[in-house]
């Protein structure tokens, strides 16, 4: 049996090769990833470069939750042509490391008349969840069968771009802006939180993404985006 001096220093070489390992593996340079944002599990399976992507899950970009906002694939560690300088990236994966960056979108809270905005693309698998909650909300209330109009102007999840003159905070005009439906009050007339307050004249709730100096940069897992579409979709 090892004396303690003996035992002492095993232990000491065995705590020095250990160190020594974890150094080696993370001698290659990479964005601070951890502070920004708690690490979690990634999986093999992510968007590829330039692909259009929501983030759907609570992660903090910049001090801030980026879940909701849009945004482009810039890079996919351990993917593209220069993959080969992504040294380790088996164990970024392996490790449940974030492996895809994204430039993000800001927002900005806007609220519209619908005459203010036009539709630029709808996403048929929301309307047809929006129209489920809306079947159970009018049997809970009204005790009858809800029948989708035959012509809705805008709902939940539609991508909409402003063309009006209209102020939102921190702009005197946002006009051109595009965005993302957020709410959209359609009874009035029977919501009294509708008719107390300015969505009473503006019903449609729009997260904005104006354009802005200084890029939000973001690290994720394939897990925390959806991918809207692919840089080969076009």
């Amino acid at each position: 049996m090892p004396t303690p001096n003996r035992r002492s220093a095993f232990l000491l070489w065995q705590l020095l090769v250990a160190v020594a390992g974890a150094l080696i593996l993370h001698a290659a340079p990479r964005p601070l990833r951890h502070a920004l944002r708690a690490k979690s599990l990634c999986s093999a399976v992510s968007p590829t470069q330039g692909d259009t992507i929501r983030v759907t899950a609570d992660v903090a970009v910049k001090g801030r939750s980026a879940k909701g906002l849009t945004g482009t694939v810039l890079k996919v560690f351990g993917e593209g042509d220069d993959a080969t300088d992504d040294w380790g990236a088996c164990c970024e994966l392996a490790w449940g490391e974030p492996t895809i960056t994204a430039r993000l979108q800001r927002k900005v809270t806007g609220y519209f008349d619908f005459r203010e905005l036009t539709l630029l693309h709808r996403d048929q698998a929301r309307v047809a969840a929006f129209e489920a909650r809306e079947r159970e909300r009018w049997r809970a209330v009204y005790d009858e069968d809800w029948t989708p109009p035959a012509h809705r102007e805008l709902v939940e999840g539609d991508r909409v771009q402003v063309v009006a003159d209209v102020a939102v905070k921190g702009y005197a005009s946002a006009r051109g802006m595009q965005g993302v439906v957020a709410n959209v009050w359609a009874e009035c007339e029977t919501d009294a939180a509708c008719c107390c307050n300015e969505l009473a004249t503006a019903p449609v709730t729009v997260e904005l993404e104006p354009e802005e100096e200084g890029e939000l940069i973001g690290y994720f897992c394939s897990e925390e985006v959806e991918v809207l579409d692919g840089a080969a979709a076009g």
